[in-house]
């Protein structure tokens, strides 16, 4: 009976201590953090990646090994209800734990991006740049205006006119990879639309403008004849009282724009004399 008892003893004895050293062991794990030796390192989870995908992926960049420790610890945040991982690109910092990593993973704390439309540019130079941004999907890319002004809701107010110009409002927009330009697209335009009604319904009387589209239209063009933001009151007075005398505006950065691809930098006498859609020297009234 004794040496029965010393066998259970030592069973009890082995079990328990094998229980706290895997106890201990994954304690350990818990706060090792992973061998990520640069904070600017990021990781893509693709959509519908399973948590198991995730583990694999982070032991072939060399952040872990594939241990027994993983499974318990996804089996811990099923438990807890933290086992929703949201797709996109994180950045991982040097220090961070597993359960650290995971939790950005939960939360969705993506990286965060920007573009940035330039005042000044056209419509054309807009779609180039966003066109060479890396981590955005290029939906757009192969669309002509048209198209794009279609997507948009955007009509032509003067059917000479480039239907895409002065609709999208100079400013920087987040983003993160996963998402398209035709989305950042959107919210530049829907932007503009909000600035145009607000500046339309604050605007002063007696203003020679129809609709907002002729104030936006005055607006591109006073950015374009000067670039300090302290003349451009005085610059718009002068373009203002010229309408209401009937007067042409004759200001250059119309012509420019009505030559496109063709200026190249040197503004002749002969520009200012062939009449065109654009050509505010032989034309009243606004582009």
């Amino acid at each position: 009976m004794r040496w029965i008892l010393a066998i259970i003893l030592i069973v009890v004895v082995a079990v328990g201590g094998t229980a706290a050293y895997l106890y201990t062991d994954f304690q350990n794990f818990m706060q090792r953090p992973l061998a990520i030796s640069a904070d600017d390192e990021t990781l893509l989870i693709p959509h519908g990646s399973s948590y198991s995908a995730m583990v694999r992926q982070l032991a072939e960049r060399n952040y872990t090994q594939l241990s027994w420790h993983w499974r318990v610890l996804g089996k811990l945040r099923q438990e807890q209800g933290r086992a929703q991982y949201q797709a996109g690109e994180y950045q991982l910092n040097m220090g961070a734990t597993p359960n650290q990593v995971l939790d950005q993973i939960v939360d969705g704390d993506v990286v965060h991006r920007s573009f940035t439309i330039i005042e000044g540019w056209t419509a054309a130079r807009m779609r180039q740049e966003l066109a060479e941004v890396p981590a955005i999907l290029r939906v757009t890319a192969d669309w002509d205006d048209a198209r794009l002004a279609a997507e948009l809701g955007i009509s032509a107010q003067h059917p000479d006119a480039n239907i895409l110009e002065g609709w999208f409002l100079p400013a920087s927009y987040d983003y993160h990879r996963g998402h398209s330009d035709l989305d950042v697209l959107k919210r530049a335009h829907a932007a503009m639309q909000t600035a145009l009604d607000s500046a339309w319904s604050a605007r002063d009387e007696g203003l020679p403008y129809q609709n907002p589209y002729e104030l936006l239209t005055m607006a591109s063009i006073v950015e374009k004849e000067t670039g300090k933001a302290s003349e451009r009151p005085e610059v718009a007075g002068v373009f203002v009282r010229r309408l209401h005398k009937g007067m042409r505006l004759q200001t250059d950065p119309t012509i420019i724009y009505g030559l496109g691809a063709a200026f190249d930098g040197n503004l002749k006498r002969i520009h200012l004399r062939t009449d065109g859609p654009y050509n505010t020297y032989t034309r009243f009234g606004l582009p």
